[in-house]
């Protein structure tokens, strides 16, 4: 499958702004701690109902990436999308210079303002 589908790619970029966030490495902790620290490259998209996973899990296949099996955690569910090369593509695509603040992402990526219908 293409990874060139840009109708797939602004609706799960669509997403990834409503309800998305990365998880990284921290290589300095990764050097020091070795395999204690369990930590690896991850997005996660944080959805209400198997209904919103579904639909992000084809959005991702169409994509071209693998998605991970849904998970719940507290009163949501998780739609895990496992690799280096899912995160980069998401960090890629956030806005440059600061302007992803706007939309609640610091630059790594991590959600630095919690979305109240997520």
């Amino acid at each position: 499958m293409s990874r060139k589908t840009p109708k797939h790619e602004h609706e799960l970029l669509g997403w990834f702004e409503y309800c998305g966030y990365v998880r990284q490495v921290d290589p300095k902790r990764r050097a020091k701690d070795g395999q204690l620290y369990k930590k690896g490259y991850e997005v996660r998209f944080v959805v209400p109902t198997l209904v919103q996973a579904y639909a992000i899990q084809r959005l991702l296949r169409e994509t071209g990436f693998e998605p991970g099996r849904p998970y719940a955690k507290h009163s949501r569910l998780v739609q895990p999308a496992y690799g280096r090369d899912v995160v980069e593509w998401f960090l890629e695509r956030l806005p440059a210079d600061g302007a992803g603040e706007e939309l609640g992402f610091a630059e790594n990526g991590r959600r630095t303002v919690r979305r109240p219908s997520c």
